[in-house]
């Protein structure tokens, strides 16, 4: 999927953050979250942190977390 998106990425850094963005998606669906909550979820938290999130302090958002609510995991 990503070869023929990143195609049209318009620069190197552009397919970088891409490929970033499939692969923190992919994770997402491997560790059975529910994809657009598990985003929304991010964006918000990360919007909300005012830049103040050290990258060791990004571990209990990752989609392996088991710290994340409940609702954003698929239900069996």
């Amino acid at each position: 999927m990503g070869r023929k998106a990143w195609l049209f990425s318009g620069s190197a850094h552009g397919a970088e953050s891409s490929a970033m963005i499939y692969s923190l998606i992919i994770t997402a669906k491997e560790n059975k979250l529910k994809i657009y909550d598990y985003l929304v979820y991010l964006f918000n938290h990360l919007a909300t942190s005012k830049g103040d999130i050290d990258l060791i302090d990004l571990e209990y958002l990752m989609p392996w977390s088991e710290t994340l609510p409940e609702q954003l995991r698929v239900r069996r």
